[in-house]
């Protein structure tokens, strides 16, 4: 119990000012204070339809906020909780996995070191609720003769993973594949059904809510090369640090798996238990891999395997190593244990390193949203000072929201943001823009937040375009008007 008492300590001590606030969590704690203030089940202006996001991290935050505190202040305990109870679920995993204590300590120790798991957890984002659903879910059916009532806990677990986060089908799928290679049919369809009807029902609600159960629309652009050259650097920060070079880092995160391969095929004939738990892990993996892939290939462009979205797939290998290694004698084998130990104290340094610098870092970056260079922009206090008949324009229609509570209007795309495709109606609605300029309007560029920006005009595109100059520029943003004629 005391790594997870640690992490929930570390991430209380970095969220001391608020949660990490990124678009997304932005819509998720927008949506909780729309339930919690009695406006049902409404994202906040600027953020996506309802459809875009399973529901069930908006309600966690939103029952918490029905007692009290904001739903953003719910979030930065609700998280940290969640990464304490995720180091157990590890734990609890690893130990069903290998039989050994070490190992699951050092499972646990792993993830609480790994910078994305504590990135993540201190965050107002779904993957901490997701990651844990899912490795409770896993951990069911890890044992060797699922019973009825574990297999329907399963379900229900594997569907309130999906719920959080629409890759829970990933979860979904391995449990499938777990119970159909025991010849279990029956707990196969029947954990399959189980899981996927709170989803159905969901999207069937959605679609009677905006007439449709998705905003995203089908657009064939395979991932490239790069997409997974981006991908396996960001997973090689999982054994060694960032700021080492990526040819370095790439190389001898290399070594070390095909080290632990080497071990586990040496050591396969002295190497206990059942195998079938660590399949589901490994079902669950190349599901969940399979998922992201076929997301950036039909529906979403900006796909990427950063962090983020690696962090469920970082879980599954720490629990894939160790059961690797369940062969070796650790009491015996002197090089095992001080390899084991260099591992751990290297991620657990690492890791230390990067709470120490989320406490001591100001800037707008590492709070998101909530940072203190936000509550103290210039920017954002001279629309807060507006009339609100002036119109105001921004690249962060839901930022300027949160701290504001004024509705803006979105700075045309120039492509689409989920299809990349370029916007047929660009020139029209930059026109309009042009005439809410004449009249008065404003134009809040925030440059603190890139995110989007890629498929937007730049700013300096628009000074040319539309004849605007610099009023304020602090560090978040910087906001124009129209000059006089």
């Amino acid at each position: 119990m005391l790594p997870a008492l640690v992490g929930v300590a570390a991430m209380l001590l970095v969220t001391r000012h608020g949660a990490y606030l990124s678009p997304d969590a932005l819509s998720y704690v927008g949506t909780a204070r729309s339930l919690v203030d009695g406006h049902g089940y409404t994202p906040p202006p600027g953020s996506p339809p309802i459809g875009n996001f399973p529901p069930l991290y908006p309600l966690v935050l939103a029952a918490v906020g029905a007692f009290g505190p904001d739903p953003l202040t719910a979030a930065r305990f609700v998280n940290p909780i969640a990464f304490g109870l995720t180091i157990v679920a590890v734990g609890f995993l690893a130990r069903r996995m290998t039989g050994s204590l070490p190992l699951a300590v050092v499972a646990q120790l792993l993830v609480l070191g790994g910078v994305d798991f504590l990135m993540y957890h201190s965050a107002a984002l779904s993957e901490p609720l997701f990651l844990l659903f899912g490795l409770l879910a896993l951990a069911a059916l890890a044992r060797p003769k699922p019973r009825p009532l574990l297999v329907a806990l399963a379900a229900l677990l594997a569907a309130a993973a999906c719920l959080t986060r629409y890759l829970g089908l990933a979860v979904i799928v391995a449990g499938i594949l777990a119970l159909a290679a025991r010849r279990k049919w029956t707990a196969a369809a029947a954990f399959g059904v189980l899981a996927l009807a709170p989803l159905a029902g969901w999207l069937a609600w959605v679609r009677g809510a905006e007439g449709r159960t998705t905003n995203r629309s089908a657009v064939l652009h395979g991932p490239t090369v790069d997409y997974f050259t981006r991908g396996a650097r960001n997973a090689s920060t999982w054994l060694f640090p960032q700021d080492l070079a990526w040819p370095w880092r790439g190389s001898l995160a290399a070594a070390v798996v095909t080290l632990i391969a080497v071990v586990a095929w040496r050591t396969r004939a002295t190497a206990a238990g059942d195998r079938r738990p660590a399949l589901v892990v490994a079902a669950f993996a190349a599901a969940y891999l399979a998922a992201l892939v076929a997301d950036r290939s039909l529906f979403d462009v900006t796909g990427r395997l950063d962090h983020r979205f690696l962090m469920p797939l970082h879980a599954a290998a720490i629990a894939l190593a160790v059961w690797a290694l369940r062969g070796v004698d650790l009491a015996r084998s002197h090089v095992a244990r001080l390899g084991l130990c260099a591992l751990v104290g290297a991620q657990l340094v690492t890791g230390g390193l990067w709470v120490s610098d989320a406490l001591g870092d100001p800037s707008a970056r590492p709070g998101g949203f909530t940072a203190p260079a936000w509550s103290s922009s210039e920017a954002i206090d001279q629309v807060r000072a507006l009339p609100a008949t002036r119109p105001v324009y921004t690249n962060e229609v839901d930022a300027l929201y949160f701290h504001t509570g004024r509705v803006a209007m979105p700075v045309p795309e120039k492509r689409a943001l989920l299809t990349g495709e370029p916007n047929p109606a660009y020139d029209t609605q930059l026109a309009a823009m042009a005439d809410g300029m004449r009249s008065g309007g404003l134009l809040v560029y925030f440059t603190a937040a890139p995110a989007r920006t890629v498929f937007l005009p730049t700013p300096s595109e628009l000074a040319g375009q539309l004849r605007l100059h610099q009023l304020i520029r602090d560090p978040v943003g910087v906001v124009y008007r129209m000059a006089p004629t």
